[in-house]
């Protein structure tokens, strides 16, 4: 179960988000509100949640001191700012804070459902480094979350472009201005995976997404998570699924 917390004094935006965001199909589990800093940390202790959506200016306690506290009682939360205000010091606190984005209001709903997608992607892939079996021993991810903000970025870019077929290493290091090379075990030693298996289990995750939340055929989603080709997709979620598609499907809806 995947939690987030939406913290914003302003009540027109908070409950905007929760109405007008397809949560399911992005993920979360449950999602809850809180007025204030001091009313989040309050709900914090009964409910903690794996995603912050949080103003940075509130008054009493605005965001960063909110999230500063939720770091420390909460490590692996993922961080997400909104403000109204293109304030440097508060961006630097931000990232500090090794916050995902700082989304400027007026809120692009878009840019919130990509920064959730990101947030969603590191919680599935931490989850799964913490069970992976390596040679019949527990493997065990780093200690320290991803604060290199080269990787940053290159995750983002990731989860903004993972429909587009033409997704690879070469463009990614396009993207980046990095050699394709270089990129590749540049990212291998910051996050311990290959950007190839990051790729695609972005694109499984989304996958398993459209598979929980929409009717679509199987095509459909291979098309919408950039497979151009069924059966190559079916070969690659059963892979990192363990599993396949409709096997998959039938399982989520029982």
């Amino acid at each position: 179960m995947i939690r987030l917390m939406i913290v914003d004094d302003e009540k027109k935006t908070r409950e905007g988000l929760e109405k007008h965001l397809p949560w399911r199909r992005l993920g979360i589990d449950e999602v809850r509100l809180a007025k204030s800093g001091t009313e989040a940390l309050e709900l914090a202790r009964s409910h903690p949640p794996d995603i912050l959506l949080c103003d940075v200016r509130m008054p009493r306690m605005d965001g960063i001191e909110l999230a500063t506290v939720i770091r420390h009682q909460l490590p692996s939360c993922k961080l997400i700012f909104l403000s109204g205000f293109a304030d440097k010091e508060y961006l630097k606190s931000a990232i500090q804070l090794r916050a995902l984005r700082y989304i400027e209001k007026p809120v692009d709903m878009e840019e919130v459902c990509s920064a959730i997608t990101e947030a969603v992607t590191l919680l599935h892939r931490e989850e799964s480094s913490r069970h992976e079996v390596v040679d019949g021993e527990l493997h065990k991810p780093a200690d320290k979350e991803i604060t290199n903000l080269k990787v940053i970025q290159i995750i983002r870019y990731i989860n903004d472009q993972y429909h587009d077929p033409s997704l690879s290493i070469q463009s990614i290091a396009g993207y980046a201005d990095m050699n394709a090379s270089y990129l590749s075990t540049f990212f291998k030693k910051e996050t311990g995976q290959t950007l190839n298996d990051f790729i695609n289990e972005t694109r499984i995750e989304r996958a398993k997404q459209l598979l929980r939340s929409s009717p679509d055929k199987l095509y459909k989603v291979a098309e919408l998570t950039g497979f151009t080709d069924s059966t190559y997709f079916a070969t690659i979620f059963k892979k990192y699924a363990g599993c396949t598609p409709t096997q998959y499907r039938s399982g989520a809806s029982n």
